[in-house]
């Protein structure tokens, strides 16, 4: 393809192939980044390039990431250079985000939902079906099991009344069943129904699908080797016929494929879009010559691959070592002592990391770093909304939001201890669903549920009232 007329401050300091895939002109392009190539640079650049040439107009752009704080990032970085008033007028988010507010949130009627459901995330479902399980009297099949089940299973797209074609056993098909019962009766749908709820209507509703593809004229996701068969389907749905798509991707850093992510999609990319162009970044601008080298070595045994080809920029630098020792203990102490040998020069402490692959990982080097007495904190604990206060006080506002929410309903009628405790909750989601009312009804009329204690009905009626306070006030604004 013909490069586009670009700006000359967007190809400042890009190197021949980053420029080349700035300034593709429209149309599919697959964007092979080696780790240190420059991505994030490259992906933002072409954003901008698209605009200032008059490519796509700012509303035109959807632009994708997997986290929210890579989101947020690459939302910032496109601001700084296309300016704050153009940034907001694009769509910049996950995959789930944007699936959310802009597909299965304003449909949510056609998925068998209300517009108020609630987002079930993984805590929650691992409680549903902790209790599906326990309610049939399955054998040998743990929540954890099934959970992972299900979430592989709608990461292919697989229907529960189809998962006998892909081997699932009975008891799980019959965890799955109780497990969507449940989240119907609480009007709810869970992480994994976010981008097959939005396959499924894009799919199913092509009015739905003409009008994000008339909005979404261009079409970029970053890290897109990670992306599994429901959102590639997606990816596919929203690009159309139009094939505005840029993929960036480097089938040498699959990460989720653990979530079911299929780095087929990249190796196929020229399949799916036909007349696509590839563009391979091969500068490593981050890492010594050594490191390159020694990962290259690593990673050229991978079967499933682009070959490629990245060259470090920076001087050779030291030589990787590699180092093995009989358990994490000794482990952590090696590498407390490689810190105390550094900072007992010139080294800051703040110049040096520990990097782990998981937080189970993180107790040893902790417990070695204490009795050291060697500076330290501990990045990637317990998010904010792990916290079980934060959980608490959420589960209120959910049932203010969504009165159907029994998860919500159970959780905030024992948060704060009120003396509402197992069976006073079933006996009042009971009559909830023998009087057709929603939750916050029933705790505002609990003194008609049957079995409840004198003191337990005020408690419930109690509470009951001043969330349908807040439920009316919220209606007000």
């Amino acid at each position: 393809m013909r490069e586009a007329q670009a700006k000359p401050s967007l190809l400042a300091g890009l190197d021949a192939h980053q420029r080349a895939a700035v300034t593709a002109r429209a149309g599919p392009l697959l964007i092979v980044a080696g780790a240190g190539s420059g991505k994030t640079l490259v992906l933002t650049r072409r954003i901008a390039h698209l605009v200032a040439s008059h490519q796509a107009r700012p509303e035109e752009v959807l632009a994708i990431a997997f986290t929210n704080k890579t989101a947020r990032e690459l939302a910032e970085r496109v601001a700084q250079l296309v300016g704050e008033a153009d940034a907001r007028r694009m769509t910049v988010g996950t995959f789930h985000a944007v699936s959310h507010r802009h597909i299965v949130r304003p449909h949510a009627e056609r998925l068998g939902r209300s517009g108020a459901f609630s987002i079930y995330d993984a805590h929650d479902a691992h409680s549903l079906i902790g209790a599906a399980i326990t309610e049939l009297g399955v054998p040998n099949l743990t929540a954890a099991e099934a959970q992972g089940a299900i979430s592989l299973h709608k990461a292919r797209l697989v229907a529960p009344t189809a998962a006998t074609r892909e081997g699932s056993s009975a008891a799980l098909r019959a965890v799955w069943r109780l497990y969507e019962d449940a989240l119907e009766r609480s009007d709810a749908l869970d992480f994994d129904d976010l981008i097959a709820g939005g396959v499924h209507l894009l799919t199913r509703h092509p009015d739905l699908l003409a009008g994000l593809r008339r909005r979404w004229r261009h079409v970029l996701v970053d890290e897109f080797q990670d992306v599994n068969t429901a959102q590639h389907r997606w990816l596919m749905l929203v690009a159309g016929p139009h094939g505005n798509l840029t993929a960036v991707a480097d089938d040498d850093q699959l990460v989720y494929s653990f979530r079911s992510a299929e780095v087929r999609n990249t190796l196929r990319f020229e399949a799916d879009f036909p007349g696509a162009e590839v563009v391979t970044l091969e500068r490593n601008y981050r890492s010594s010559g050594q490191i390159v080298r020694a990962a290259g070595g690593l990673i050229a045994h991978n079967r499933e691959r682009r070959a490629k080809r990245i060259v470090a920029v920076a001087p050779a630098g030291r030589a990787v070592r590699v180092l093995a020792f009989a358990d994490e203990a000794e482990e952590a102490r090696a590498a407390v002592a490689w810190c105390a040998q550094r900072l007992a020069g010139s080294v800051q402490a703040d110049e040096l990391a520990l990097l782990y692959r998981t937080r189970g990982q993180a107790r040893p080097l902790e417990q070695a770093l204490l009795p050291a007495r060697l500076p330290f904190r501990v990045l990637g604990g317990q998010g904010f909304f792990e916290h079980s206060e934060v959980r608490d006080a959420l589960a209120h506002l959910a049932l203010v939001s969504n009165p159907h929410d029994r998860l919500a309903f159970a959780r905030a009628l024992q948060a704060p201890r009120r003396g509402l405790g197992e069976v006073a909750i079933r006996r009042l989601v009971t009559f909830a669903d023998g009087q057709d009312v929603d939750l916050l009804s029933a705790l505002v009329r609990s003194a008609e549920a049957p079995g409840l204690r004198a003191r337990q009905a005020e408690t419930a009626r109690t509470l009951g009232l001043a969330l349908a306070k807040i439920a009316l006030e919220a209606r007000g604004r």
